[in-house]
C-alpha cells in the first residue's frame, strides 16, 4: 500500500509535467506586439528606401534601439525605439495586424520629423507619442538624426530626399505623401490615420495640405503629395535664399514656402485646412475649460505648441495625458467629428471649382473678345505712338498667357490690365472718331445743300429737269441715310469714314455729271428765298418736318419727317454736340 510520502511525490511529478506540457504566452495580453526588427521587415516593404546622408538602421542598431529609455519621469513602452543620434533613421514598424500584405496597404503616409543636437528629453518623449502612432497605423516613420544644412533648412533638404527617393520607384511601389510634424507636436489621440486627412481622389490637383495661424502659413504640420510638384516647391524652398537674398524672410525656411506655395505656378496645388484638425494649439486639459476654434478639442489627433511660453511644462502636461491612454482622448475616427466636417469641406471645395469653372469661362470670352477688339484698333492705329504701342502689345501677350493657364484671379488682373494700357488707344481712337464724325456732318450739309438746289427743278424749265431733280432726291436720300447710320450706330470710326466716302463720291458724280446739266437749264440762276439753300422758297416747320405750300407747290422735305430741328439748320445745329460726343448714339439727340 502506498505511503503518504508516495502519493505526494507523484502528485507533485503529475504538477510539473502538466506544467511543461500546458502551452502558454508570457506576453502581457494588454500590451502590443513586439516591434519587428530591420531584419524581420527588409523586403517585405518594397516601398521605402534609405537616404545616403548616413548609415541604414542595421540589425544592431535595431537591436540596441530595443532598451527602453525614461525621459522626464515617462512610462517607457518597451515596444517604441529609438535612434542613435549620428544618423538618420527610419524607425522599426509594427503594423496593426501582423500581415505584411496589410502593411504595404496601409503604408500611403509616411511620417517624417527630425531631431538632432544636445539630447532634450522633453522633444525624445514627444517623438514616442508619434512612433506609438506609427505602429499602431503601420506607417513609416522617417526620422533626421543628422544637422546637414542650417538653421531649419534641413526640413525641405530632407523631405526633398525622400521624394527622390519615392520618384524613383515604380507608381505601384511608391508611398503616395509624406506627413511631416515638427518635434514639438504630441499625440493626443493615436485611434485617428494619418490617412484621414487625405483628400478625396477626384482632387488629384491638390499636392499640399496645411492650416494657417495669426501670421499666416504654419509649417509645423503639413501633408506632401509624392510628386514632382512637391520636388519643385521643395527645390525652390532650399535655394530661395540664394536666388531671391533680398526678401525677408521672418521665419526663414516657412516664410520662404509660403512665398513658392502663393506664386501662380503653384498655387492650385495647396489647401488649408482649418487649423484644429491636425495643427490645433494646446487648449482644454479638463473637461470643464473652454475652447477656440484653433485650439485642440478632445478626440482631436495632436497638438502643436508653436511658441509657446514655458514649452516643456506644457508638453509635459499633454504627454501625461497621452500615456495614460484615456477614453475620452482616444476616440476612434468614427466616432469623431472629422468624417463628417471632412466631407463638408470637400464638398464645399467641389462646389466652389464648379463656379470657379463658369467664370473662367465668362472671363475667357470676354478676354478673346477684348484682344479681338485691341488688334483691330492698334492695326489702325496711325497716330499712337510706339511706347504705348509697344505697352498695348505686352499687355496683350500677357493676357493670351493668362488664357493659356486658366485661372480666374489671372483672367481678371490681364485683363484689366490690358484695358488700363489702352487709354492712350482709347483717346487716339476717340480724337478720331469726332474726325470722322465732324466730316460726315460737313458732307451731309453739303448734300443737303445741293439736293435742296436742284429738287424742284421740273420739265417746264428744261427736258433735263426731271432727271436732275430726281438725282438730286437720291442725294437726299444718301444724306438722310448716312445721318440715321450716325444717330443709330455707335460704329468705328473707319466704317464712319466709309459711309461718308460714299456720300462723297454721289456728291462729286452729282457736281461733274448733273450740276452743269442744271446750270444749262437755268436751274441755277433761280433765287434763294429762304436762306436755306431752297431755289423755291421752302419753308419747313421746325419740329414736324413737313412745309407749307410754296408758290410753286412744292412742300415737301426731302430728308423727311422727324428730322430735328429741319432743313438745314437741322445739321448745322449738330456743331457743339460733335465737339461733346462720346458716341454716336450722342449725335443728333
Amino acid at each position: 500500500m502506498p505511503t503518504r510520502r508516495t502519493i505526494l511525490l507523484a502528485l507533485a511529478a503529475l504538477v510539473t509535467l502538466l506544467f511543461f506540457l500546458t502551452p502558454r504566452s508570457l506576453t502581457p495580453t494588454n500590451s502590443l506586439p513586439k516591434v519587428p526588427s530591420f531584419s524581420d521587415i527588409k523586403g517585405k516593404i518594397p516601398h521605402f528606401s534609405y537616404p545616403n546622408y548616413g548609415d541604414k538602421p542595421s540589425d544592431t542598431a535595431a537591436a540596441a534601439s530595443s532598451s527602453p529609455t525614461t525621459s522626464s519621469g515617462a512610462n517607457s513602452d518597451p515596444a517604441i525605439s529609438e535612434a542613435s543620434s549620428d544618423q538618420i533613421h527610419i524607425e522599426d514598424l509594427n503594423p496593426a495586424a501582423n500581415s505584411s500584405s496589410q502593411l504595404s496597404s496601409k503604408a500611403r503616409v509616411g511620417m517624417v520629423t527630425m531631431m538632432f543636437g544636445d539630447p532634450d528629453a522633453t522633444y525624445e518623449r514627444a517623438l514616442r507619442t508619434h512612433q506609438y502612432h506609427a505602429r499602431r497605423h503601420g506607417t513609416p516613420l522617417f526620422t533626421l538624426r543628422k544637422k546637414i544644412l542650417d538653421v531649419m533648412y534641413n526640413k525641405p533638404m530632407y523631405i526633398l530626399d525622400l521624394l527622390l527617393q519615392e520618384m524613383k520607384k515604380p507608381d505601384h511601389e511608391r508611398m503616395e505623401w509624406f506627413f511631416w510634424f515638427d518635434a514639438d507636436t504630441v499625440i493626443l489621440n493615436p485611434s485617428i490615420p494619418p490617412s484621414t486627412f487625405l483628400p478625396p481622389r477626384d482632387f488629384g490637383n491638390v499636392h499640399f495640405l496645411a492650416a494657417e495661424d495669426f501670421n499666416g502659413l504654419n509649417a509645423g504640420v503639413f501633408f506632401l503629395r509624392v510628386s514632382s510638384w512637391s520636388i519643385e516647391v521643395m527645390s525652390s524652398v532650399i535655394s530661395y535664399r540664394t536666388f531671391r537674398p533680398n526678401d525677408a524672410l521672418p521665419f526663414a525656411e516657412q516664410t520662404a514656402l509660403e512665398k513658392v506655395i502663393h506664386e501662380d505656378k503653384y498655387s492650385e496645388g495647396k489647401v488649408f485646412y482649418p487649423q484644429r484638425w491636425f495643427n490645433a494649439y494646446s487648449g482644454a486639459t479638463r473637461m470643464n475649460e473652454t475652447v477656440q476654434p484653433w485650439q485642440l478639442h478632445r478626440g482631436d489627433m495632436m497638438v502643436h505648441f508653436a511658441g509657446v511660453p514655458d514649452r516643456q511644462t506644457r508638453m509635459d502636461e499633454y504627454m501625461d495625458i497621452f500615456e495614460k491612454h484615456m477614453p475620452e482622448w482616444e476616440i476612434e475616427v468614427k466616432y469623431t467629428s472629422y468624417p463628417s466636417e471632412m466631407d463638408e469641406f470637400w464638398e464645399d471645395r467641389r462646389q466652389n471649382e464648379r463656379q470657379e469653372k463658369t467664370h473662367v469661362k465668362e472671363l475667357e470670352k470676354e478676354a478673346r473678345k477684348l484682344l479681338g477688339e485691341m488688334g483691330t484698333k492698334i492695326i489702325g492705329a496711325e497716330g499712337l505712338n510706339e511706347n504705348d504701342r509697344s505697352s498695348i502689345d505686352q499687355k496683350m501677350s500677357e493676357l493670351r498667357d493668362a488664357l493659356d493657364h486658366g485661372k480666374s484671379g489671372q483672367l481678371e488682373t490681364a485683363i484689366q490690365s490690358l484695358k488700363d494700357s489702352s487709354s492712350p488707344l482709347e483717346s487716339l481712337e476717340q480724337s478720331s472718331r469726332k474726325d470722322a464724325l465732324r466730316k460726315a456732318h460737313e458732307t451731309i450739309i453739303e448734300a443737303q445743300k445741293l439736293s435742296e438746289k436742284y429738287t424742284a427743278l421740273n420739265s417746264a424749265d428744261s427736258p433735263s429737269a426731271g432727271q436732275i431733280s430726281e438725282v438730286a432726291q437720291t442725294l437726299a436720300d444718301e444724306a438722310t441715310k448716312l445721318r440715321d447710320y450716325l444717330i443709330e450706330n455707335s460704329g468705328k470710326a473707319d466704317d464712319v469714314k466709309k459711309e461718308t466716302e460714299a456720300l462723297e463720291l454721289s456728291i462729286k458724280n452729282f457736281q461733274e455729271v448733273w450740276e452743269p446739266k442744271a446750270t444749262a437749264t437755268g436751274g441755277s440762276d433761280q433765287e434763294d428765298t429762304n436762306g436755306g439753300g431752297s431755289p423755291t422758297g421752302q419753308n419747313w416747320e421746325a419740329n414736324s418736318g413737313t412745309a407749307e405750300a410754296s408758290p410753286s407747290g412744292q412742300g415737301s422735305n426731302p430728308f423727311g419727317e422727324g428730322y430735328g430741328r429741319g432743313g438745314l439748320s437741322g445739321l448745322e445745329g449738330l456743331d457743339s454736340e460733335i465737339t461733346q460726343a462720346s458716341s454716336w448714339e450722342d449725335i443728333g439727340r
